[in-house]
């Protein structure tokens, strides 16, 4: 019965393993852009992005850099229309959109709050066809100091529309020199914010917003953002169950093989070996369709929880791929399966219960805000220089987009293995 998995995993030949994969539907993607907005913020706040001095910013580049990208691509982009946000949201023609980014905003807005630029977008520059790029640094503090408890309810009742439109966000974070006057927001406690002039010795966190039904944000963001932003997150993507399965031969000890094709089934010949926690097993999972701020190793690492019924198991490591194959000795069936799989989560079955039922796992997934948001978000910005590149209550922000939706409530994923004695 024990089969030749049960060896030091250098020949894993068995007819009740495969190397298929198993299915995986891809992330959906639009096929055209009928119509793509870029909004920039143009109120004081965002004058120190673009300074009229001649060095240049970050900001000025990485901006410049998503509007050459967004005209270069007039195959996916059948239209670009450009607008500044300072009260209200406005057209502006192409050259003076190029001018600003490139030679500063030398005429800056009043400041807006965040919610009203955010509802106007909402409202009136999303929908079917329309994909809207928000470009701002997220300053956000209500005047009323009570207020400041419920900025994630701003943010929601903002967004509303999009949930109602079935409509989805993708968020990207960058930091830029800051040349100018800062404006904070405050601290949660209320304490007054004096503008900071000559500022800054550090640099300022800025966010892009991509809002659209998912597939036009995923195209989207392959055309605009092609995988140089820091840091990222999504709301509203729906999610479908990674494809998973045990892996044969590698990262593995005890004596143990697979019961069924689809690698979620574990015959053990001794169970003495799992009371003892002489077993553990590597589970491959495909997580290319899921939001990026969850198949992040560290989000894994740092979240990724396993339960078990009869039995106890931990998650002892979470790897790429590449770090898997380069870490094992493979055998050529393992080596095919890993082309199936993006990450690879070694457990380890720490007890066992009665040795005569089954041990069910629960390998799941919460949803969270990504790790990042803690690193980037301050309750108080009024010294910028002392704060670092943290924005003021962006936690906050980022759970107001979240709540809009349900499944961001739900586990990530739950994935079930189970362990059993052989007959």
């Amino acid at each position: 019965m024990c089969l030749s998995a049960c060896s030091n995993g250098d020949d894993t030949s068995s007819g009740s393993e495969s190397t298929a994969c198993g299915n995986q539907t891809p992330p959906p993607l639009a096929e055209q852009l009928d119509t793509v907005n870029i909004i920039i913020e143009t109120s004081g706040s965002m004058k120190g992005f673009m300074p009229t001095q001649n060095r240049q910013t970050a900001f000025q580049q990485q901006v410049d850099d998503l509007l050459a990208n967004a005209e270069g691509d007039k195959d996916n982009i059948r239209r670009l229309r450009l607008f500044t946000a300072q009260n209200n949201i406005r057209p502006i023609g192409y050259d003076h959109f190029q001018s600003m980014l490139r030679q500063g905003l030398a005429k800056a807005g009043n400041s807006t709050p965040i919610p009203d630029l955010l509802s106007q977008i909402a409202s009136s520059y999303s929908g079917t066809g329309q994909v809207s790029v928000f470009i701002s640094d997220f300053i956000y503090s209500p005047p009323n100091e009570r207020d400041r408890d419920y900025i994630s309810n701003d943010i929601r009742r903002a967004l509303a529309p999009l949930q109602a439109k079935g409509l989805a966000v993708a968020v990207y974070g960058f930091t830029s020199e800051f040349q100018g006057t800062f404006y904070p927001a405050g601290s949660k406690s209320g304490d007054d914010a004096a503008p900071v002039t000559n500022c800054c010795e550090t640099e300022v966190p800025y966010y892009v917003w991509i809002i659209g039904a998912e597939p036009s944000v995923r195209l989207a963001s392959n055309i605009l953002i092609p995988g140089n932003a820091p840091v990222a997150m999504q709301a509203g993507f729906d999610r479908s169950e990674p494809s998973y399965g045990v892996i044969p031969g590698s990262g593995r000890s005890g004596s143990w093989y697979l019961a069924d094709a689809e690698g979620k089934t574990i015959f053990v010949d001794n169970t003495q070996e799992l009371r003892q926690g002489e077993v553990s097993f590597t589970v491959g999972l495909n997580l290319e369709a899921l939001p990026t701020q969850y198949a992040t190793k560290e989000y894994l690492s740092e979240h990724l929880e396993v339960e078990g019924r009869n039995g106890r198991a931990q998650v002892q490591d979470v790897m790429s791929a590449q770090a898997f194959s380069e870490g094992e000795r493979l055998n050529a069936k393992d080596r095919q399966l890993l082309e199936c799989y993006t990450h690879l989560v070694k457990i380890q079955v720490t007890g066992m219960g009665d040795r005569n039922s089954p041990i069910a796992l629960n390998m799941s997934l919460p949803a969270q805000n990504p790790d990042w948001t803690d690193a980037w978000t301050t309750d108080d910005d009024r010294d910028i220089n002392e704060t670092g590149a943290r924005t003021f209550a962006l936690n906050e922000i980022l759970e107001g987009l979240r709540a809009l939706y349900p499944n961001e409530r739900e586990a990530v994923f739950t994935l079930d293995l189970s362990i059993r004695k052989a007959n």
